[in-house]
């Protein structure tokens, strides 16, 4: 396994520092507002990415103002927000044999979200993919679990967008690409664990005592779930890139029902004295200092 570059860069400190401030105001009123905290979700993703640090920076200002408002959309963005910074960094460490195949598959990627949250948020939800408005309705009910939010937001990226987005950028020739595909699963491993303590230090300590619990367990479920899924990404990107307009349907049917039905899973799955159990563990019931600020269910 290749080992991605360590760069914790003064960027990346900046922005998890901004967004614990956003919600340490955002609950005390005790700091000025960011820039980003007064500025409205839907003009922040309103037009297209064209670079990778422009992915990066116009999510974590997007992380702030979910933050400030206390949409709980905001949980799969702070990680989404991370791994995008890592990649950026990767990227431009040389870390990857296809530096711009990968800049443009970084970009088309982020843009996939972008277009599905910018939809939703204007209310042209007939643009939003299924398993999107799933992710999306689920967080605004506040009923969900932190883990259920962050899961639902992977199902629907990297499940149902990644295979679109690898279709966009070209997977020809096909093993030189996938080879750099694959490199991205040792990027999201090493971050799994910064995930874990990005999570604690924005949304509450709660985190820190479940990821000391469970030991490296959790970052290596993160790691293999992460890597099964952009496989399967993979393959679907394939079958897009084989097929032809009178067959196209059954492969896009494939991605959008099977990443609808995980997401369907996900929710379903754990039942409610589990819901409770694993709400107070994470410390997302109702009357925990989360819940003050965000929406949680009662």
């Amino acid at each position: 396994m290749k080992k991605s570059p360590n760069l914790s860069t003064t960027r990346g400190s900046q922005a998890l520092g901004a967004a614990a401030i956003v919600l340490g105001m955002s609950w005390a009123g005790t700091a000025s507002a960011t820039e980003c905290e007064t500025m409205e979700p839907d003009d922040i993703m309103s037009q297209s990415f064209t670079d990778h640090w422009e992915a990066y920076d116009n999510l974590a200002c997007l992380e702030e103002s979910l933050i400030a408002r206390g949409d709980r959309r905001a949980i799969f963005t702070s990680g989404y927000t991370l791994t995008t910074l890592r990649m950026a960094e990767a990227i431009d460490a040389g870390f990857f044999q296809d530096t711009v195949w990968m800049t443009s598959y970084q970009i088309q990627f982020a843009n996939y979200y972008r277009e599905a949250f910018y939809n939703y948020e204007i209310g042209n939800t007939g643009a939003v993919p299924n398993v999107w408005m799933t992710a999306f309705d689920a967080a605004a009910t506040g009923e969900t679990l932190m883990v259920q939010d962050i899961l639902l937001g992977m199902t629907a990226h990297i499940t149902r967008d990644l295979p679109y987005a690898l279709e966009d950028v070209d997977i020809n020739p096909r093993w030189a690409k996938h080879q750099d595909h694959t490199l991205v699963n040792d990027v999201l491993g090493d971050v799994a664990d910064e995930m874990m303590f990005a999570m604690s230090e924005i949304y509450g300590a709660n985190f820190v005592q479940i990821d000391a619990a469970l030991g490296p367990l959790d970052e290596l479920i993160l790691a293999v779930g992460f890597a099964a899924a952009r496989e399967g990404a993979w393959l679907n990107a394939k079958s897009l890139d084989n097929s032809r307009w009178w067959n196209r349907w059954l492969t896009v049917s494939w991605i959008e029902n099977t990443a609808s039905a995980t997401a369907d899973l996900t929710l379903l799955a754990i039942g409610p004295a589990l819901h409770d159990a694993v709400a107070h563990l994470e410390g997302t019931n109702p009357g925990s200092t989360f819940c003050q600020h965000f929406s949680c269910s009662n």
